[in-house]
Order: C-alpha cells, then sequence, then structure tokens
C-alpha cells in the first residue's frame, strides 16, 4: 500500500527542489481541484513578508506559523456604477466595510452577508471646523 504524502511534505519538498514558485503553483492547483479546503491564501507569513498559502496557519513556503488576515481592501478608487469615490474592504467571510466619500463628508457603511448593519456619516465641518 502506497503511503500518501501530506502537502505540508510536498510543499517543503517542493520549496527546496525549485523554490517559492513551485510551491504557490501546487497550492494553486489544490486548491483548484480540492475546492474550499484547510489550504488556502487567508493568512499572513511574516517569515516570507508576504500572504503565503497556508495549511491549518503554517506557511507552506516557508513551515513558520502564520496570522489571520481579518481586512482585505477589495476596492479604491471612483465606482463609475455608483458615481462615487470609496473604500471596499472585505472583514472575515461575511462582512464588507465601505468608506464613501460624499460632498459633505463621507459615509462609512457595515455590511452583514446581506444586509446593512451599522451606518455612520462624518462631516467635513465637524473634522476642519472653523477658527471661530
Amino acid at each position: 500500500m502506497k503511503k500518501l504524502k501530506h502537502i505540508t511534505k510536498i510543499c517543503e519538498e517542493l520549496y527546496n527542489s525549485e523554490g517559492a514558485g513551485a510551491v504557490y503553483d501546487h497550492a494553486n492547483e489544490f486548491i483548484e481541484k480540492q475546492g474550499d479546503s484547510n489550504v488556502h491564501y487567508r493568512n499572513h507569513c511574516k517569515g516570507c513578508e508576504a500572504n503565503t498559502p497556508s495549511w491549518h496557519d503554517t506557511c507552506l513556503v516557508c513551515g513558520q506559523p502564520t496570522e489571520p488576515l481579518n481586512f482585505k481592501v477589495v476596492h479604491t478608487g471612483f465606482n463609475k456604477e455608483a458615481g462615487r469615490e470609496e473604500v471596499q474592504i472585505h472583514y472575515g467571510e461575511h462582512t464588507n466595510i465601505f468608506l464613501i466619500k460624499t460632498d459633505e463628508g463621507f459615509i462609512v457603511d457595515v455590511y452583514g452577508q446581506d444586509d446593512v448593519v451599522a451606518t455612520m456619516a462624518v462631516w467635513d465641518d465637524d473634522l476642519n471646523p472653523d477658527e471661530d
């Protein structure tokens, strides 16, 4: 009976023989075949100084512990469809945070999986009060 190698062992061997690129390629292929699995890019490795593929909080490139990334900037700039300047940030699995620029200041919208959870307006006048 042939014993299967664990992904961490395969990636260690790939790194030693072919470099980090081979680990990324293998992890991408694994994720594509397995779908939502324990191998993902949701963690940051301080050793690699990058968002690396990881398995159970272990970097598949260097083997060091990784830290979960909670915030991911998805979009920043002008949204032509909405006609406004905005920043969109994903937080965790099901949360979106929008910073929306208006003529009077900006709005912070926090969405859960489907609906707005909280909204806050910040006015330019409050940020830059007159010197009276």
